[in-house]
């Protein structure tokens, strides 16, 4: 059912359980980045997976290739149930994927679906989006990105980044999606 429903979001379609191949799962996650490499250019698509939380994090992040030069963009729409923010940056060192949260009393967590669309492909930039949400006991936040990886080199390496310290109950999983 899950895989039914991510199949919707990320594709427009409902793609069936066997679209979805398992390349690599962390769980738990420890230190401050997990890196997927060698990632093989034979699905159409990919989509990680960020299950858990994180105290102290305000950001989660990723950087492609290890590219840590200025070649992100991004574009974010944030909603806390009261308030709406929206902004777009250019000149970024990675896609920053969710706010995260500086608040140390979360409980409940976040999850974060990220689709990085024809990865693959040498001959265009890389687009990638992501949706997060956040549990704050009561209070909470949504969140849209859409990003541009200034670069026309196939992803085969991921380096999902967060600038806090991971709890226990997480895990980050990479799926690649079958054409």
């Amino acid at each position: 059912m899950l895989n039914t429903l991510l199949g919707t979001l990320s594709e427009g379609v409902a793609a069936s359980t066997s679209s979805y191949e398992s390349i690599a799962t962390y769980n738990p996650v420890t230190g401050s980045s997990v890196t997927f490499s060698s990632i093989a250019g034979t699905y159409k698509s990919l989509q990680l997976r960020i299950l858990g939380f994180a105290l102290t994090a305000n950001y989660f992040g990723l950087q492609f290739n290890g590219d840590t030069g200025a070649n992100y963009t991004r574009h974010a729409l944030i909603g806390d149930g009261s308030t709406v923010t929206a902004f777009g940056n250019t000149g970024r060192t990675y896609c920053q994927i969710s706010s995260g949260s500086s608040n140390p009393s979360v409980t409940n967590g976040y999850g974060i679906i990220v689709d990085l669309i024809d990865y693959a492909s040498s001959t265009k930039n890389k687009t990638v989006r992501s949706s997060s949400g956040l549990d704050a006991n009561g209070s909470g936040e949504m969140s849209l990105w859409s990003h541009l990886w200034v670069n026309t080199n196939a992803i085969t390496s991921i380096t999902v980044l967060t600038d806090g310290t991971y709890s226990t109950g997480n895990s980050i999983a990479l799926y690649g999606i079958k054409g």
